[in-house]
C-alpha cells in the first residue's frame, strides 16, 4: 500500500464549470446538449414556475424553446415535493427522463434526500436550480447531489449578470458538447462563508418580527429548514392588495420583490388551490449582505404601518 502525502486525484470530489450570460442560459444549453442524442426524453418540472412580461420565464422557456416534452408534479403546502405524485408521473413516463428540482428562495426541500435517493433508483437525469441557494450549495453543503446544478451570480453577488452550469459527470459527451460563452465569473473572491452568515443572521431577525404579526404566514420557519442560506425571506399576505404593498414599498425605497407572482399559463390553468394562493399572496423580504438590523426595523415599521391601514379600511 502507498499513501501520497497530499490529494492527487483531480478528479475527486470535483466539479467542472461552464459559464453563461445568466442561469437561462446555462440551462438552455445543458437541455440542447443532453437531448442532442435523439432518445425520447421527458423533463419533470415543478408546479410554481414564474413568468413576466417584461423577462419572461428562466426556467420554462428554453423548455418551450427546444420543443421538450415534459410534465408537472405537484407541491403540497409550502411548496413542499410530493412524492408520491413525482412517483406516480414516473411510472408513467416511457423513455428517458429528467427531473428539475429548485431550490425556491434557497431553502431545501425537507425530504430531499429521499427524492434523490428515488430518483437515483429510477435512473433519472437530475438538474438542481440552485439560481437562489448558491451558498446553500457551496458553503452549507445541502444541497449539489444531482447530476447538475444551475447557478445564478447576479442574484447572490453584485454582478450586473452571469450564470453557469456545473457538474461531476466530466467525462460524459453531452458535457463535453457544451461549450461556455462568458469567462469565470469571479464568485471566489467573496467571502462566501460570511455572506452566508450575515443571510441567515438577516432572514433569522425577520423571522423575530414577523413571529406574532398575524398579517403575514412565515413560508420558511428556522426550526424547519436549519442552516440552509435564503436567497430571501418569504411570506403570505394575509390582509391587504399584495400587488399594491408590493408597489408602494418599494415607491418608498424599500426593496421587496415577489417570487413568483404570476404563474406560467400551462400552471394558472390547473387552477391548483396551494400554488394559487401561494403565487397571490408571496412576498419576499430583502436578506442580502448589503443590509443590517435597523434597516430591516424600519422597513417592517412602514410594512406594518401599511398594513395597518388596509385592516383599518376593512380591506381584506
Amino acid at each position: 500500500m502507498y499513501i501520497e502525502k497530499k490529494p492527487c486525484n483531480m478528479g475527486n470530489y470535483c466539479y467542472e464549470m461552464k459559464c453563461f450570460s445568466s442561469a437561462r442560459e446555462a440551462l438552455r444549453k445543458l437541455l440542447q446538449e443532453y437531448i442532442r442524442g435523439g432518445e425520447d426524453t421527458t423533463i419533470l418540472l415543478p408546479s410554481y414556475i414564474g413568468w413576466s412580461p417584461n423577462e419572461g420565464s428562466g426556467i420554462y422557456d428554453p423548455i418551450c424553446e427546444l420543443g421538450l416534452k415534459h410534465t408537472f408534479y405537484s407541491l403540497a403546502e409550502g411548496l413542499v415535493i410530493d412524492i408520491n405524485n413525482v412517483k406516480r408521473l414516473i411510472k408513467m413516463i416511457n423513455g428517458r427522463k429528467m427531473f428539475l428540482l429548485v431550490h425556491y428562495f434557497g431553502y431545501v426541500d425537507p425530504r430531499y434526500k429521499e427524492l434523490i435517493y428515488l430518483l437515483r433508483q429510477e435512473g433519472v437525469f437530475i438538474i438542481e436550480d440552485a439560481a437562489h441557494a448558491l451558498y446553500t450549495h457551496f458553503i452549507d453543503g445541502l444541497c449539489g447531489l444531482g447530476d447538475c446544478i444551475i447557478y445564478s451570480f447576479h442574484k447572490m453577488l453584485p454582478f450586473s449578470g452571469g450564470g453557469a452550469v456545473c457538474t461531476k459527470n466530466i467525462t460524459e459527451s453531452w458535457w463535453n458538447r457544451i461549450i461556455p460563452e462568458e469567462k469565470e465569473y469571479p464568485f471566489y473572491k467573496y467571502e462566501l462563508g460570511s455572506i452566508a452568515a450575515k443571510r441567515k443572521e438577516n432572514a433569522l431577525y425577520w423571522e423575530k418580527l414577523f413571529k406574532s404579526n398575524k398579517s403575514v404566514e412565515l413560508l420558511r420557519r428556522s426550526e424547519e429548514y436549519k442552516n440552509q442560506t435564503p436567497q430571501t425571506f418569504p411570506v403570505l399576505l394575509n390582509h391587504g392588495d399584495r400587488y399594491k404593498v408590493y408597489q408602494n414599498m418599494n415607491n418608498l425605497g424599500y426593496g421587496i420583490i415577489s417570487l413568483y407572482h404570476t404563474m406560467i399559463k400551462p400552471i394558472a390553468d390547473m387552477k391548483d388551490a396551494v400554488i394559487d394562493r401561494i403565487s397571490n399572496n408571496i412576498l419576499n423580504f430583502p436578506v442580502h449582505q448589503d443590509i443590517g438590523i435597523e434597516d430591516m426595523r424600519k422597513m417592517y415599521d412602514v410594512f406594518v404601518e401599511m398594513i395597518s391601514k388596509y385592516m383599518e379600511s376593512g380591506v381584506s
